[in-house]
């Protein structure tokens, strides 16, 4: 089951979720992404690419970890013309808005 430390959830609230409702949640994001993309959306991507790639529960090989760290790093560079929606945000805001994504 999920094992993430306080620090982590604090630090990265999107690790408080499952790794299936992250890849559901970023496969969701990216096909929302393609029909309107948003900076809300971008970061979105972002933020749910480093949290599958950081995960201490996903049990995906070593490439597949560290393809979501390249996905995050490339939608980072897209969303980087705008301001991070979500920086700054305490972690029951973050949650609020995750739970609104599942």
């Amino acid at each position: 089951m999920l094992a993430v430390s306080n620090e982590n959830a604090l630090e990265n609230p999107f690790l408080a979720l499952s790794v299936t409702d992250l890849q559901r949640g970023l496969d969701g994001l990216l096909q929302a992404y393609e029909s309107g993309g948003s900076a809300l959306r971008a970061w979105l991507v972002v933020h749910y690419a480093e949290a599958l790639c950081r995960h201490p529960d996903f049990e995906g090989t070593d490439e597949q970890r560290c393809s979501y760290g390249r996905l995050a790093k490339q939608w980072h560079w897209l969303a980087h013309r705008f301001d991070d929606p979500l920086d700054g945000l305490g972690p029951e805001a973050a949650r609020a808005i995750v739970g609104a994504r599942g």
